[in-house]
């Protein structure tokens, strides 16, 4: 499968420019020497903005380890978990593949 999307790794920028929010960026991508943004999670004091950004920021993590779940010879056990009930692991790596690159 190609990637689509910014390759990984992304981060948190440390340098805001002033504009007062939280930027998720591209580690590698840069234009002019500027590190371009991925999301922009604007800022509050609650702190959900800064745990929105990185959440995004370990999203390329995460769908890395989704393939690497899908790739093991590991099957479904949905139909075994009894505690927590829901999906197996396998069953949430899918669903995490599908709607991270638009087959949900």
């Amino acid at each position: 499968m190609k990637t689509q999307h910014t390759p990984g790794p992304w981060a948190i920028a440390a340098n805001m420019y002033g504009i007062g929010n939280l930027r998720v960026e591209g580690v590698e991508v840069s234009r002019d020497g500027i590190t371009q943004p991925i999301a922009n999670c604007g800022w509050d004091h609650r702190g959900e903005s800064a745990a929105n950004a990185r959440l995004i920021a370990a999203a390329p993590d995460g769908l890395a380890l989704a393939h690497a779940v899908m790739a093991s010879p590991q099957k479904c056990y949905c139909k075994y978990m009894t505690w927590p009930p829901g999906p197996c692991s396998r069953c949430l790596a899918k669903k995490l593949i599908s709607r991270a690159t638009g087959d949900a």
